[in-house]
């Protein structure tokens, strides 16, 4: 089992950072701030090397494509606008939604976009044309997020309505729905081999579901928490989740328990808490002092990085 510790801790004062995502070599970090910019940092050295501004309002969240040229940002002003990378210059806005977008996701190809808004639509763009390809509509309420499966033939959302669906890209039906949640669900993602999906609710619940089957196969519960996102790690063993307690937690989904925690306490004195699976400490760090809103982890699984609502950034690496 791998256990993670601090490599680092900053806060600049640009207020609230909503989304950080490792670009695919995981050599830089994409930061989606809440002052309408976006932020591009290196790893090594750890420091700003790019601004991206053209956004009327916070942005919800941004990533790069698989080739690393081009980055896609959606925004609260309703706007998708790609970006390209070497210049720092927009390409296009992408108009069609008309309530704030919550999801901007490429293809595996890096062929299309597709999009989540809270008018409770789903949009794939062909980034060939630049246009709106197809209107995927089944929700009854926001969408919270949506991403491609690894092959990118079928699509995965969450919504407010409860429910997940899983979506077919050529006939734009919805092939299944997912229940089980009892409240909004954040987040859901494909494993990185297609097989599972999971998802997070403020249920204070984290699902696994079989995707052949439909069947939920596994509920892990934090009842004084609510989970703000969930994210595979590359060998589909691992999750990583963060929440509204402060705290960021690894699963091991084949043992079925949690392996870690980054816990922050008042009673370490503002220190971070770093447990075993036991409970015993393992070491001590400066802690997130609010809501952790997001977490990724870098393609090679040995990195993982984490935003909270007080604008601190936190990356942790392998022991």
């Amino acid at each position: 089992l791998n256990y993670f510790k601090p490599l680092a801790a900053f806060r600049r004062n640009f207020g609230n950072v909503n989304c950080a995502r490792f670009s695919p070599d995981g050599t830089k970090m994409i930061l989606s701030c809440q002052d309408g910019v976006i932020r591009i940092w290196s790893i090594k050295p750890r420091k700003e090397i790019q601004q991206l501004r053209g956004h009327q309002n916070g942005v919800r969240c941004a990533e790069f494509s698989p080739n690393r040229n081009i980055i896609v940002s959606c925004s609260k002003d309703k706007t998708i606008r790609l970006w390209d990378v070497n210049s720092g210059q927009m390409i296009i806005t992408l108009n069609g939604h008309s309530q704030l977008v919550t999801s901007a996701r490429f293809s595996p190809d890096g062929n299309f976009i597709v999009s989540g808004s809270h008018d409770a639509t789903i949009r794939i763009w062909d980034l060939t044309s630049g246009k709106e390809g197809k209107i995927l509509v089944g929700h009854s309420d926001w969408i919270r997020d949506v991403k491609f499966s690894p092959d990118g033939q079928t699509l995965v959302s969450s919504s407010s309505d409860k429910t997940i669906a899983i979506w077919d890209i050529k006939s734009c039906d919805k092939v299944m729905e997912l229940k089980g949640h009892s409240k909004t669900v954040i987040t859901a993602e494909f494993s990185p081999d297609g097989r599972f999906i999971v998802s997070c609710s403020t249920d204070r619940t984290i699902r696994l579901w079989n995707v052949s089957s439909g069947t939920e196969i596994k509920k892990f519960t934090e009842p004084s928490a609510t989970i703000t996102g969930v994210r595979f790690f590359p060998d589909g063993h691992t999750i990583v989740a963060c929440s509204d307690d402060n705290v960021i937690r690894l699963w091991d989904i084949k043992l079925g328990m949690k392996i870690q925690e980054l816990r922050g306490s008042v009673y370490w004195q503002e220190r971070l808490r770093l447990c075993d699976m036991y409970g015993y400490p393992i070491q001590k760090w400066t802690n997130h002092n609010f809501c952790v809103v997001g977490v990724d982890v870098s393609s090679g699984g040995n990195t993982i990085i984490s935003t909270s609502s007080d604008g601190n950034i936190r990356l942790w690496g392998l022991l």
